[in-house]
């Protein structure tokens, strides 16, 4: 909050499939790309701060969302 700077979650589907834990090296494949509204703090504490945050990374995959798929060659924008 000192920074008064945006925080912006984000969040990367299909990982899971390109780089499967304990591989040695990515695979070929389409990962998207979500992008949420930025969050603006002021007062709120460290934990508030993590709290918030953390809620709107899980939250991305509601209608309120930024996404650009890897590959597509797209981005698909709802103002929400």
């Amino acid at each position: 909050k000192e920074l008064q700077v945006s925080v912006v979650p984000v969040k990367i589907l299909g990982m899971e499939n390109i780089y499967p834990r304990g591989a040695k090296f990515p695979k070929k494949g389409k990962c998207t790309v979500v992008f949420g509204k930025p969050l603006e703090f002021t007062t709120e504490t460290q934990s508030e701060i993590i709290k918030q945050s953390r809620e709107a990374i899980i939250n991305l995959t509601g209608p309120a969302f930024t996404k650009v798929s890897a590959g597509e060659g797209g981005e698909y924008r709802n103002g929400g």
